[in-house]
């Protein structure tokens, strides 16, 4: 499956990817902002991927020109509730700096929010990750609550679709998103659909 948009593709993991993005999360500049910081095996990498290749995990390499330069995700999406978690990062040091993860986080919100039906978006931030907590609130997220070093944020599609950020591109996103891929057991009934409807 593959979303294109705003200038970037997004293409969802699958097995051939696994030791690409293995690479970029054992960074120490990755993994020093990981809850968890714990360096990943192959072996572990591939138990990673047989746990989110499911309708409830979509894991999508972000690409410009071609080019994969890191990973966004909405994880354990609860199908009666439809909030999950969501996540971004960037493995080539280059992008670090440019409006690419901000655009890349549009776009997949954009995404979430109004073809998947997610209702909620919640992100963990270490405490100390001053730049991710700023990206987070311009993008519309609301700190709900802080424990143990780590910060809870919230988003509502309102809150998404109001962000100033977002309000001032949301036209441009709306025009050119565009859904490809296949009908999938791996897929929620809502993504099946709109493959469907797209053609």
């Amino acid at each position: 499956m593959k979303l294109t948009g705003f200038g970037l593709v997004l293409r969802r993991i699958t097995i051939q990817d696994i030791e690409l993005v293995r690479g970029w999360r054992n960074q120490p500049s990755v993994r020093n902002q990981m809850l968890v910081q714990d360096e990943i095996s192959a072996e572990q990498q591939v138990l990673w991927f047989e746990k989110i290749n499911n309708p409830f995990n979509y894991y999508f390499i972000i690409e410009v020109n071609e080019l994969p330069i890191g990973v966004i995700h909405a994880k354990n999406i609860d199908e009666q509730s439809m909030v999950g978690e969501g996540g971004i990062f960037i493995g080539d040091d280059k992008f670090i700096g440019t409006d690419i993860p901000a655009r890349a986080s549009m776009l997949f919100l954009y995404f979430c929010f109004n073809k998947i039906g997610v209702s909620t978006s919640l992100a963990k931030v270490k405490d100390e990750n001053y730049t991710a907590i700023e990206f987070n609130k311009s993008l519309g997220y609301k700190e709900v609550k802080r424990s143990q070093g780590v910060i809870y944020l919230q988003l509502k599609k309102e809150d998404f679709l109001h962000a100033p950020l977002v309000a001032s591109v949301l036209r441009k996103i709306e025009k050119s998103v565009h859904l490809t891929g296949t009908v999938s057991d791996k897929n929620l009934d809502s993504i099946n659909q709109w493959l469907i409807l797209q053609g």
